[in-house]
């Protein structure tokens, strides 16, 4: 008898459905703020684009690389066309090729990407607290050591996690 599916991903997607199109083309708008490490010549598509579905393809439960890949490749035309990716000159929207995206992640600068999206995660945070009535705010809180991580001087690396959950947005 095969196990039963089980997932965190129905949680997120809650969440996921306050989302419109006009938040996905401002996450794009954030994600031009990456540097681009392709060089100018034979270019397709957008980094912002690109950025912006290899965030898609993460939310909707990719962990790996490959997942993602995997995910790009079986894109609906709606969901490439919501996601800035231009028509082929012959009007078809394509998904970009495995390769494509696999030399994207592994030249992007991580940090400037890190940078992007938490500035659009703070002005997501802002938009819902303004609309969230006047109350109580709850944080939780998370914390772990790692295990193998001890130092010479017998120190081990501590992780601390805040999320706001009214505002889906991991505060530190």
């Amino acid at each position: 008898m095969p196990a039963p599916l089980s997932s965190a991903i129905a949680v997120a997607f809650v969440k996921l459905s306050e989302i419109n199109l006009d938040e996905v083309s401002d996450l794009r708008r954030y994600l031009s703020w990456v540097p681009d490490p392709r060089g100018r010549c034979g270019r397709w598509y957008s980094l912002s684009s690109l950025l912006a579905r290899c965030a898609a393809a993460v939310v909707a439960g990719a962990v790996t690389v490959e997942a993602v890949c995997e995910w790009a490749a079986d894109t609906p035309t709606e969901v490439l066309a919501a996601l800035g990716i231009r028509r082929h000159p012959l009007g078809l929207r394509r998904s970009p090729s495995r390769r494509c995206l696999t030399l994207l992640l592994a030249r992007i600068d991580g940090d400037a990407l890190d940078r992007a999206v938490c500035a659009w995660l703070a002005a997501r945070r802002i938009t819902a607290a303004c609309k969230k009535p006047a109350g109580l705010r709850t944080v939780a809180v998370d914390g772990k050591t790692l295990r193998g991580s001890k130092s010479t001087e017998g120190k081990r690396v501590h992780l601390l996690s805040a999320v706001d959950h009214a505002a889906a947005v991991c505060l530190a």
